[in-house]
């Protein structure tokens, strides 16, 4: 987990922050625009295979959630992101064919301080879907 002058930020190639759960999620840097030294990369399924993203948010409020990934005709148009929150969790589907390598919204949740802010990425989706990183703004 890196502090920035953009918030807090969760990369891929940090093994605190970020784990494979469950899968084959393979390192990647083949299309530049990419957030850190590389990104994780998954084909179409189920859903089974998943990746997290985890964080120490300082202080309860609400964060604005966004992602970074590379965008590629290959991409899936419906990547789903499940944000875990104070109170619930929502599935976010984000279109990974376009807007990449840029902070893309998923909206802004409730978190609680001392309970870990969560982000899951699954293969639930119709094309590759990549896994790169994940920032949090109060």
């Amino acid at each position: 987990m890196r502090i920035t002058a953009q918030g807090l930020v969760a990369d891929n190639d940090d093994p605190s922050a970020y784990s494979v759960v469950s899968g084959t999620w393979n390192p990647a840097s083949g299309i530049k625009g990419y957030y850190g030294a590389s990104y994780r990369t998954r084909a179409a399924g189920t859903g089974t295979s998943v990746v997290r993203w985890r964080s120490d948010l300082p202080a309860s409020g609400m964060y604005d959630v966004a992602v970074w990934y590379t965008d590629d005709p290959n991409r899936a148009t419906n990547a789903a992101s499940t944000v875990r929150y104070a109170g619930g969790s929502t599935v976010v589907r984000v279109d990974q064919t376009g807007r990449g390598s840029r902070w893309v919204s998923l909206g802004s949740f409730p978190f609680t301080a001392g309970t870990p802010a969560v982000v899951e990425l699954s293969d639930d989706a119709n094309g590759y879907v990549v896994a790169d990183a994940v920032r949090f703004i109060e």
